[in-house]
Order: C-alpha cells, then structure tokens, then sequence
C-alpha cells in the first residue's frame, strides 16, 4: 500500500468497485471486482477481487493507491503522482497471427454471434495458450500468458475457464457455431472435404468425463479415451469436427459427422487413414 498523506487519487467510478471494511486493520479497502467464480457443488458464486487501495478518513472520496491501481490505472496514477508508469513488454507474434486468421475467414465474427464478444475473446486467448504451450491444462493459463497480447482486457482465472468450458459453452451454442463455420466455408466455396482418423483417440487422465472410456486406445494402455474425426479440404482447411465417446467403434461414429457435411451440403470425397484402422 502507498500509506501516505502525498500521494491520493479518486475512488474510480466503476460499478465493479467495492468498499470493504476491514475490521481488523480498522480501514476500508478499496477493492475492484475482476470476475465471478460458479462453485458447481454449492450452485453459489463468488467474486474475485484485488485491492485498489486504502480510503482516505478524512474525504471518503479519495484513496491511498496499491501498487495495482498503478498496473490498472496507469494514466490516473500519473496524473496524481507524477510518475510515469513504464509499458508492460508483451509478445505480440501469436496475437497477430491469430487476429489475421479471423479477420479475413470470419471466424472471428461467428464466434462473437454464438458466445458473445468477452467470451469469444476468451476462447481466443486460449487458443493462443494451447498453441504456445501444446497444453489444455487450466491451471497454467494464467502463468502461461502474462507475458502476451492477449483479446480479452486482462488475463482469465483457470476457474473462469472451468466454468466457461462447462457450463456456458453449451452443446447448443457449439453446434450453432458448426453449423455456421461450415456453412461459411460452403458459401466460400468448399464442395468437398476428406475426413481425418489416424491418431483419432487421445489418454484421457481427467476424472468424470462422460464421453471417456476404454476403447482401442493408440498408446495401448488400458486407460480411457476419448476419440475425436475431423474433416478438412484438400488443401488443408478445417471444415468441421466430432467429439465422441472412446468405446465408440470409428467406422459408426463417422455416421454423425457425415450427416452433418450431408446437410451442409459438402461431400465427403474420402478417408485418410492408417493400416491400423
């Protein structure tokens, strides 16, 4: 804390600001809200929050600022002390890669209409994590991407992820976004697709996923997995895919996925597969 006299700046007007008193310390703490955590046992949520500052006794509109206030806030901390807050250095390399590619395919524009803006560039964000970091653990999210241009406004807690992959990202809103992903690539001018099954199963280690189970898994472990088929052009292009259950024998579960480029109205020209299919 900047425990001063010298050095105070206004309450930020922010409907996300709260005020808490500290009744041990005997002050209030200005606090700003960063996000909202769903506890799926409880069915409750909880904030998370960091702390702006100390408010001032003597004029409550008015604070001693933290350390982070300077990190939020780096104009406003300026202006009142007088210091200039040096830019953060960031990576800007897989930002831009990334804001290229859905700019000019539109993937960009349909996930904002199936998730909404925040959520979309959360799932962007961690696109980015899984491409620098060939991870899908969470909890290394946060650590992971301090240092780069991210889409959202501030780096993402591994429970916002927790709750946005199983809760708000929704069988109905993911398959809205398929339909519209290959429905944009049909009118772009795709007519033909090959669907992709070698290395179709991956180990599944996560405890309580529904579609995990034993299956003929490539690692030949007896463990569960999960299987999964894609469908690209021929020169490469992602069109569409499936996610399904690991006991789930390919040629059956290829039925889905070719009903689906059915009623896109894109054919299936093949297979690609290995002599172990």
């Amino acid at each position: 804390m900047y425990d001063n006299a010298t050095i105070r700046v206004p309450v930020p007007k922010d409907e996300r600001i709260v005020r808490h008193t500290n009744k041990a310390g005997g002050y209030v703490s200005v606090e700003l809200t960063v996000e909202y955590n769903y506890n799926r046992i409880t069915g409750n949520t909880s904030p998370t929050r960091i702390t702006l500052g100390r408010l001032c006794d003597d004029d409550t509109s008015k604070m001693f600022p933290s350390s982070r206030y300077k990190e939020i806030y780096p104009s406003e901390w300026e202006k009142y002390s007088g210091e200039k807050v040096p830019p953060a250095e960031k990576n800007f390399g897989v930002y831009a890669g990334v804001k290229a590619v859905t700019s000019t395919t539109g993937l960009g524009d349909i996930l904002e209409c199936v998730f909404g803006r925040a959520q979309a560039d959360a799932i962007l964000d961690y696109a980015m994590f899984s491409m620098l970091n060939q991870s899908d653990s969470s909890a290394h999210f946060e650590h992971a991407m301090t240092d780069e241009v991210l889409f959202s406004r501030e780096i993402l807690s591994d429970s916002y992820y927790s709750e946005l992959f199983e809760h708000k990202m929704t069988r109905s809103k993911i398959l809205d976004f398929k339909v519209r992903w290959a429905m944009k690539c049909k009118e772009d001018g795709v007519e033909e697709v090959w669907l992709c099954i070698d290395g179709s199963n991956d180990d599944c280690e996560s405890k309580g996923v529904e579609i995990a189970e034993k299956g003929h898994a490539k690692s030949r472990k007896n463990i569960n997995i999960v299987s999964f088929t894609y469908a690209v052009t021929p020169d490469g292009k992602p069109v569409t895919y499936d996610v399904y259950r690991g006991g789930l024998v390919d040629a059956k579960a290829m039925k889905s996925i070719l009903d689906f480029m059915q009623e896109c109205g894109i054919r299936v020209s093949g297979v690609i597969l290995d002599r172990g299919y």
